[in-house]
């Protein structure tokens, strides 16, 4: 089957054919051709379709997907869904042991994930992801029938060359590239790589924007690591380290060094799909760093003069900024600016991260007024009461039947109770305001209760931009419900 191997096409049908880097939710189709041949090979064909094959990391086949020919012979596959499917933020810290590596993990305070687990947003360091970031890879072939004869003919990987302009494998993460991007041919990802002052992380929030943080928060930001191959040439995301520069009467600087031992890792490289030697897994493609103030106190770091930073230092501290250097400690990202909210606030702070769109997660404390109810709903029975003395042999009674006041009555065999809260948010500004939309549709939210992450619901179903022509001040309730229902026992 040399000869048909040869014709059997595969393309991506998307002019940027650079693109190695892609988000998970948006079209990925490919369109392969070359049934023609067989018909040079075999008779009476009937019954024919392109078979596609997807692999992704070390997990071997990932499924089949089979589709006749359209009008122009062509098969054309999207594979979207199933980018979708294999792709997920983490929402735990990391640990693992790979290729004959040590173990490698993160922490929280200094105890390994192995030790005691943790949520991702409570990393003292970094963190690599396990499935956030996948690399995929795709082969060919085709099945049909000939004189009444069921054939499969396995192509393995599929022909490149002048008629196709697949690369040898993609990487996609959890991130979402929205329509009107997609129809434009923006080259969204490039934005992404971290190698100048204009690198972003895996946010929506603007640089310029003031992210509110206490000393008793925890925060964390994504980024694309590593270098990968494409076509026009290397796209090398060079994070060396994240530097911490905070200001105020305590001002002082940090550097969290981007190694193995702290569970990150500076440029993987990818250039050949797995399982090619030397290549490495995914989890080292995407990695998290703790950047809130109980990140930076928890992870053991001394700052650059030798000092120990604690919660004392931030006391002292009005404002700091997040940002990555290259190896030459050029900056390799935007910087990130965090004020800090030292303040003694009258309204408990409910302190929410949620998933983005672009894959990370991204925090907002609602410091304002807030309601804390609890919906109980209760399923209730009548109970029987009364009792004939003699079955517990009780010889001195001579009654037949008896019964208490405690008896009977109207009871409850079932109670479930949920915990909700009303939020209200503080005044924003109207570039502020418009990610709140990204909080109200999320479709993964925690709320930090002291030092510890619960799942939880926003439950707005509507959200309306305040805009500064229309609304002076700009301020929105959240209605919050907690995923865990509290335990009352049943009868």
């Amino acid at each position: 089957m040399a000869i048909i191997q040869n014709y059997l096409t595969l393309q991506y049908t998307e002019p940027n054919d650079g693109n190695i880097l892609n988000h998970a939710y948006h079209d990925f189709v490919l369109s392969m051709e070359g049934i023609e041949m067989y018909y040079q090979f075999y008779q009476n064909i009937t019954s024919f379709k392109y078979v596609l094959s997807m692999w992704h990391d070390e997990d071997g086949k990932l499924i089949e997907m089979k589709v006749p020919p359209n009008k122009l012979n062509q098969g054309l596959f999207n594979v979207r869904s199933i980018f979708e499917d294999i792709t997920k933020t983490d929402e735990s810290g990391y640990a693992s042991k790979r290729k004959a590596k040590a173990e490698v993990s993160s922490t929280h305070a200094g105890v390994s994930f192995v030790d005691s687990p943790h949520a991702i947003h409570q990393i003292d360091k970094f963190a690599r992801n396990r499935q956030n970031l996948r690399r995929v890879y795709f082969g060919t072939s085709a099945e049909f029938f000939s004189n009444g004869v069921f054939y499969t003919v396995n192509l393995g990987f599929p022909k490149t060359g002048s008629k196709s302009n697949l690369l040898p494998f993609y990487m996609l993460w959890n991130g979402c590239l929205h329509h009107r991007d997609e129809q434009r041919g923006l080259d969204t990802y490039t934005r992404f790589i971290l190698n100048s002052s204009a690198g972003r992380f895996l946010t929506n929030k603007r640089a310029v924007s003031s992210r509110s943080i206490t000393i008793n928060d925890y925060e964390t930001l994504a980024f694309i690591n590593g270098n990968y191959k494409t076509p026009t040439g290397f796209q090398f995301s060079d994070v060396k380290d994240i530097h911490i520069i905070a200001q105020g009467d305590n001002a002082f600087n940090m550097i969290i060094p981007n190694t193995d031992a702290n569970c990150g890792s500076y440029a993987p490289l990818y250039d050949a799909p797995y399982p090619t030697l030397n290549s490495p897994t995914t989890d080292e493609g995407l990695l998290y760093v703790g950047v809130g103030v109980k990140n930076l106190v928890n992870n053991g770091l001394l700052d650059t003069n030798g000092n120990a930073v604690t919660y004392n230092t931030f006391l002292g501290i009005t404002r700091y900024f997040v940002q990555a250097r290259k190896s030459n400690g050029q900056p390799a990202s935007e910087l990130i600016k965090f004020t800090l909210n030292n303040q003694d606030c009258k309204y408990e702070t409910i302190r929410l991260a949620y998933l983005n769109r672009l894959g990370g997660y991204d925090y907002i404390s609602l410091n304002k007024k807030s309601v804390n109810r609890t919906e109980i709903t209760r399923s209730n029975y009548k109970a029987n009461y009364g009792y004939s003395p003699l079955q517990y042999n009780d010889v001195n009674q001579n009654n037949q039947w008896d019964y208490g006041s405690y008896e009977g009555g109207t009871r409850s065999y079932n109670v479930n109770a949920i915990e909700t809260i009303e939020a209200n948010s503080d005044f924003l500004n109207e570039s502020d305001a418009e990610y709140l939309l990204e909080l109200f549709t999320s479709p993964v939210c925690y709320i930090q209760r002291g030092d510890e992450f619960e799942p939880c619901v926003v439950t707005e179903k509507d959200y309306t931009l305040q805009t500064t022509d229309n609304d002076k001040l700009k301020q929105y309730v959240v209605q919050i419900q907690l995923g865990n229902e509290q335990r009352v026992q049943r009868l």
